[in-house]
């Protein structure tokens, strides 16, 4: 059964949960969001590397705009059944 999503919870979880990538397990894109949580982790065990885990929150952020471009379409894409 595919239930309808909601852009506006989509859209908070984006805006409040984005270290974890909750709006993509909302919107059932678990590898994505093992991925932002991914690197994340990987932010915070290798920043007293010389700052190394600075670039990969950089790759999460670049990564989080990106969402934040597609996620209306998306949450349509989902609602459509497709």
């Amino acid at each position: 059964m595919n239930t309808q999503k909601d852009k506006t919870v989509a859209w908070l979880l984006w805006l409040f949960l984005p270290g974890v990538g909750a709006h993509n397990f909302y919107l059932g894109k678990t590898k994505h969001a093992l991925g932002y949580i991914g690197l994340n982790l990987l932010g915070w065990f290798t920043i007293w590397i010389f700052g190394l885990g600075v670039l990969f929150w950089l790759a999460l952020t670049v990564w989080w705009i990106i969402d934040a471009v597609n996620l209306n379409k998306e949450v349509d894409r989902l609602n459509a059944g497709m």
